[in-house]
C-alpha cells in the first residue's frame, strides 16, 4: 500500500509538472518567448512522450519560432537594402549638386533623375529639376535669340557689301567703264544670288560691249535725250522727233526714247490740222536722205524748204549753216 501511494504521489506530481510545463509554453508562446516556449514543451513530451497536445504545441511553437527569425531576416535585409539606397541617394544628390554648381545641367538632371528612381517621393531632386528645366530653357532662348542676331548682323553686312559693289559698278558704268562695273555687279551677286538688278545691270554692261558704246557715244545719247525733252518741252515735235530719233539709234535697246518717239508722233497727228507738219517733216527726211549721199544741193534746197515752213524751227537752220561750208 505504501509503494501504491508513493506512485500515485510521483504520477500526480508528474501530471502537475507536465500541466506546468504545458501553461509555461503556452505563456512563453503569447509573449513570442518561442524558444523557451519550446523548451516548455520538450520538457512535457519528456513527461508524457507522445503526447498528441505537447507534440501539438511544439510544431507551433517552432513554426512561429521559425516564421520569426525568417521575419527578422527579411527585416534585417529590407533594411540593410534601405540604408544601401539611402547611401546611394545620397551621394548622388551630392553629385548632382555639384554638376547643377558648376554649371552643368544636362549631366546634373540625369543625376537628380537617378535619385528619384531610388526615393520617388522626394521632393529636393523634383525641384531641382524644374529649375535646371528653366534654366536650360533660358539658355535655348538666349542661344537662338544670339544666333538670330548673328544671322540679322551677316545679312547686314551682305547687304552693306551688295549696295556697296552696286554703287562701285554704278559709278564705273557712268565712266563707261563696261568691264569694270560688271566686275562689281558680280561681286554684289555674291551677296544676293539671282538678284535681278544686278543681272540687269549686267545684261546692260553686256549690251554696251557688244554694241562698242563709246564715252562719245552715251555723251551722245545723253545730250540727245536731253535736247529732245527740252524741244517737247518747247513743242517743237519735229525736232524732239530728230534728237530721240538720235538717241534711239545710238542706244537702240533703249525704251525711254522709243517711247517718246511714238508720244511725239501722237503729238504730230493730232497737231498737224493743215499738214504743215508733215509736209515740215518730210522735207527734213528729204534733205537728211540727201546729206547721207553727199546731195548737198539737193539737201539745201530741201532744209530751206522746212525752214519756209516752219520759220520758228532751229534744226533746219542749224542743218543749212553747217551745209553752207560744203
Amino acid at each position: 500500500a505504501k509503494l501504491e501511494a508513493q506512485a500515485n504521489a510521483e504520477k500526480a506530481r508528474l501530471e502537475a509538472e507536465f500541466n506546468r510545463l504545458l501553461a509555461a509554453g503556452d505563456v512563453n508562446v503569447a509573449e513570442q518567448k518561442y524558444p523557451d516556449a519550446i523548451g516548455n514543451f520538450k520538457g512535457a513530451l519528456a513527461i508524457k512522450i507522445g503526447d498528441k497536445v505537447a507534440t501539438e504545441k511544439l510544431a507551433n511553437a517552432e513554426k512561429l519560432l521559425a516564421q520569426l527569425n525568417a521575419d527578422k531576416a527579411k527585416k534585417e535585409a529590407e533594411q540593410k537594402l534601405l540604408a544601401e539606397k539611402l547611401k546611394k541617394y545620397k551621394e548622388t544628390i551630392v553629385k548632382a549638386d555639384q554638376l547643377f554648381e558648376s554649371k552643368t545641367y544636362p549631366e546634373s538632371k540625369i543625376q537628380y533623375g537617378e535619385a528619384i528612381k531610388l526615393f520617388e517621393m522626394e521632393q529636393y531632386p523634383k525641384d531641382r529639376i524644374a529649375v535646371i528645366d528653366s534654366l536650360l530653357a533660358k539658355q535655348a532662348a538666349d542661344r537662338l535669340l544670339a544666333q538670330k542676331m548673328a544671322e540679322e548682323q551677316k545679312k547686314l553686312q551682305g547687304e552693306n557689301s551688295y549696295l556697296k559693289n552696286i554703287q562701285t559698278g554704278d559709278a564705273n558704268y557712268a565712266k563707261t567703264l563696261w568691264l569694270v562695273a560688271v566686275f562689281y555687279y558680280q561681286e554684289a551677286l555674291k551677296f544676293k544670288a539671282g538678284d535681278k538688278i544686278a543681272i540687269g545691270k549686267i545684261e546692260d554692261c553686256q549690251k554696251m560691249i557688244e554694241g562698242n558704246i563709246t564715252a562719245e557715244k552715251m555723251l551722245l545719247y545723253t545730250t540727245s535725250v536731253k535736247k529732245a525733252d527740252e524741244e517737247l518741252q518747247a513743242k517743237k515735235y519735229s525736232s524732239a522727233r530728230f534728237y530721240y530719233g538720235q538717241a534711239a539709234a545710238v542706244l537702240p535697246w533703249e525704251s525711254y526714247p522709243k517711247g517718246q518717239l511714238i508720244l511725239v508722233e501722237k503729238l504730230i497727228s493730232s497737231s498737224d490740222v493743215n499738214g504743215t507738219e508733215a509736209n515740215y517733216l518730210e522735207a527734213v527726211k528729204k534733205a537728211e536722205e540727201a546729206v547721207v549721199l553727199k546731195n548737198f544741193a539737193v539737201a539745201r534746197f530741201y532744209f530751206q524748204k522746212a525752214i519756209t515752213l516752219k520759220p520758228d524751227e532751229e534744226y533746219p537752220k542749224q542743218q543749212l549753216k553747217r551745209l553752207s561750208s560744203e
